[in-house]
């Protein structure tokens, strides 16, 4: 069934006109209508959309590991300018900390045994 051909049930008043003349049909039907009841998807560039939204993801993960790389360069110069001072303000800073670590040195231990 075309949705052009459906008849309304109001008898042709003025309100009918107008629905005709809004789907693009003139008063008297016999012209062609300016739009279609056909549902395209080819306009929609689903690729395009994913290409865009994995692009997205990347940029953000790449942002987080560049800042997390900026912090662990600041945490290295500091160390580093403190062990040209002297040891203990070498193990003062928060490399230091972490180095010396029990914990750290367990966990090294752990993976040497795994590995």
């Amino acid at each position: 069934m075309d949705i052009n051909k459906l008849t309304t049930q109001l008898n042709g008043t003025q309100a009918a006109r107008e629905n005709t003349k809004n789907a693009g049909v003139s008063s008297t039907g016999d012209a062609k209508p300016n739009v279609s009841d056909k549902v395209t998807l080819e306009g929609y560039q689903f690729k395009k959309n994913e290409v865009l939204f994995a692009k997205s993801e990347f940029d953000k993960q790449s942002q987080a590991a560049f800042d997390k790389v900026k912090a662990l360069k600041v945490q290295l110069n500091e160390f580093n300018q403190a062990s040209a001072e002297s040891a203990e303000k070498a193990a003062a800073t928060k490399l230091g900390q972490t180095i010396n670590s029990p914990d750290v040195w367990e966990s090294i231990a752990r993976k040497m045994l795994d590995g």
